[in-house]
């Protein structure tokens, strides 16, 4: 199988890694709204988890995720496509 050289500039290096920053700064995001909840577990809140679960937190966590999933696919193609 024949290997395809890619080749990316500096600016586009860096205009990746920027758009990784942003998809890290959205992850840590997350992980503190579900820091949150497992917070509110151990304190025993029922109020607030069912609070956080009926307010639709963990459908965007879901959605959030399945969005950076595929924006990372993306990056993963530009920089070594099959």
């Amino acid at each position: 199988m024949e290997e395809k050289e890619i080749s990316l500039t500096n600016d586009e290096l860096a205009e990746k890694a920027t758009k990784l920053t942003g998809i890290a700064t959205r992850i840590k995001i997350m992980e503190r709204l579900i820091e949150n909840i497992e917070y509110s577990r151990i304190k025993k809140d029922d109020f607030a988890i069912h609070y956080q679960i009926n307010s639709g937190l963990l459908g965007d966590i879901k959605g959030n995720l399945s969005e950076i999933k595929g924006e990372i696919q993306v990056i993963s193609n530009e920089i070594c496509p099959d």
